[in-house]
């Protein structure tokens, strides 16, 4: 699912923002990168996608190279969180500035037919990371993943 068209320019200056501050250039590649992100809100993909996109629909010399490179800088920057997939490359999902958009893992459905990615609203380990960090543990990390059919391919 899209972004309505009306948030998509607020998010790509967020991206100069966010660029311009932290003294890096903006350029043609990174906002290509920014826009298929954004354009993607609600689903998480891959480099290669956002490169596939980059050059069906964009006329900026932008190689795979430079996806990664800007993908790295934009999870740096906070513009963009990062999930990895069993068996599978990293996806990317743009960060929006809700406040309930801060947390800094996500939960995911994958469908083993169509691979499509849905993320889950809720953390069920977010309790027990709480208990964990009151007991002195720190550096906390964990990945949660469900896998079946969504409903389109059952």
């Amino acid at each position: 699912m899209a972004t309505k068209p009306s948030s998509q320019p607020s998010q790509l200056e967020r991206a100069k923002k966010a660029l311009s501050e932290h003294h890096h250039r903006v350029t043609k590649s990174r906002l290509a990168v920014a826009r298929a992100l954004i354009a993607h809100n609600s689903l998480w993909i891959t480099p290669e996608e956002i490169h596939q996109q980059i050059q069906n629909q964009e006329l900026v010399a932008c190689d795979l190279t430079s996806v990664y490179r800007t993908l790295t800088l934009f999870e740096r920057l906070g513009l963009v969180a990062r999930s990895e997939f069993y068996g599978e490359a990293a996806r990317y999902g743009w960060r929006s500035e809700r406040p309930d958009d801060s947390c800094e893992h996500a939960h995911f459905f994958k469908c083993k037919n169509c691979q499509e990615v849905e993320p889950l609203s809720q953390c069920l380990f977010a309790d027990l990371a709480k208990s964990l960090a009151k007991r002195g543990f720190t550096n906390l990390e964990h990945r949660f993943e469900v896998t079946g059919l969504c409903p389109n391919c059952r």
